[in-house]
């Protein structure tokens, strides 16, 4: 909101995403081939091989195009980069409010009124999302659970 201009570029608020993080992500990803040629054990195979170079030489793509959070955890390349495309979505989600905040060929006034009223329902909708989510899998409703039975 500090920005010096009075309209945002979204194609440049948009590349510089890209920009900044593309290069890392692949350059983690491009390292992971080379991971099976340094190492060697009983379970090397199994554990790096095939749990971690294989699946990314089928789903790389994904990670660049930032939809690997879509694909089933046992296909996805490099579980724990999951994060990178959630947030992702959500720096372009939020375009939504900081359009109206800013004049803008959408809105000629400044309009904080709407970008409240936008934010407020992009809130409820996330509530509403995670409550129907879990009711339908019979979540338990808090992150911390105690298994009585973890098999």
């Amino acid at each position: 909101m500090k920005m010096k201009e009075e309209k945002i570029n979204v194609f440049l608020f948009i590349f510089r995403r890209f920009w900044r993080l593309t290069p890392p992500f692949m350059f983690v990803i491009a390292a992971v081939y080379l991971v099976p040629y340094l190492g060697s054990g009983p379970v090397w195979k199994e554990t790096v091989v095939q749990g971690l170079s294989d699946k990314c030489k089928m789903t790389w793509w994904a990670n660049l195009l930032y939809i690997n959070n879509f694909l089933p955890s046992p296909e996805m390349c490099l579980q724990w980069t999951w994060y990178i495309p959630v947030d992702t979505h959500l720096y372009f989600l939020s375009l939504l409010v900081l359009i109206p905040l800013k004049r803008t060929f959408f809105f000629s006034p400044r309009n904080p009124k709407l970008a409240f009223m936008i934010n407020g329902v992009i809130f409820i909708c996330g509530i509403v999302a995670t409550v129907i989510n879990n009711v339908h899998y019979s979540l338990h409703p808090t992150a911390i659970y105690v298994y009585n039975n973890p098999e």
